[in-house]
């Protein structure tokens, strides 16, 4: 069967098709006021009230477009070990598809993936002078959107 997430089709939530010029708009909207990633705090994989806001919105449109489905890719900063960081990396994908779950997505429409501290932003790698915001920069959750194909 069509697997989305295996397929060339994945593009960044921001960009989707088969919505409305309405639903995009009211989407973009929605999402630009809180920003287009999920963030973390240091250590930690607790949804902030503004990355509800996000992945509400983010539920509303894929409750509303049932042929979308969507990859949850979580980054860490590279403070702690590898190791470390790829499990918090983990726990932070899944924190994110639970609380989708939870707003009525079904699970088959969702896939997770910890990355830990590899794609980073920034300068900011092992042993490297960072300020705390320079570090939030890395802390983050993207999403991928795909359609289903018939």
């Amino acid at each position: 069967g069509f697997n989305p997430f295996r397929s060339n089709s994945l593009r960044p939530a921001h960009q989707f098709s088969n919505l409305t010029l309405e639903e995009i708009i009211s989407y973009e909207e929605q999402s630009s006021s809180i920003g287009d990633k999920v963030l973390f705090g240091y250590d930690s994989f607790e949804l902030s009230e503004a990355n509800k806001a996000y992945l509400d919105a983010l539920a509303k449109l894929l409750n509303k477009n049932e042929n979308l489905y969507l990859e949850i890719r979580a980054y860490t900063d590279s403070r702690g070990t590898k190791e470390y960081n790829l499990n918090l990396s983990q726990l932070r994908a899944y924190a994110v598809k639970s609380y989708l779950i939870r707003k009525g997505i079904f699970p088959q429409r969702l896939e997770h993936f910890g990355f830990g501290e590899s794609n980073l932003l920034n300068h900011c790698s092992d042993d490297v002078d960072c300020s705390e915001a320079e570090h939030a920069i890395n802390r983050r959750v993207e999403y991928y959107i795909a359609p289903k194909s018939n």
